[in-house]
């Protein structure tokens, strides 16, 4: 099994209006995220399939798209 990796807490910053609302964290999961395909996805059944492997490349990305907000 994989171990887990703490998560960065988003940055609480002050609204110009005075209400508080969470500042995004900036993307640094991409690199661990494209680590994490390379090891799990190269030379295994899924990356002989071309149209599958795409297709769970294009997840990955749309994953990295919504963390990074």
């Amino acid at each position: 099994m994989s171990e887990q990796q703490p998560q960065e807490q988003a940055t609480p910053v002050e609204h110009p209006a005075g209400t508080p609302t969470v500042q995004p964290v900036s993307d640094t999961n991409g690199p661990k995220i494209d680590a994490w395909f390379a090891r799990t996805f190269n030379d295994s059944p899924v990356s002989r399939d071309t149209a599958i492997y795409n297709y769970v490349r294009a997840a990955v990305n749309a994953l990295k798209q919504e963390i990074a907000g």
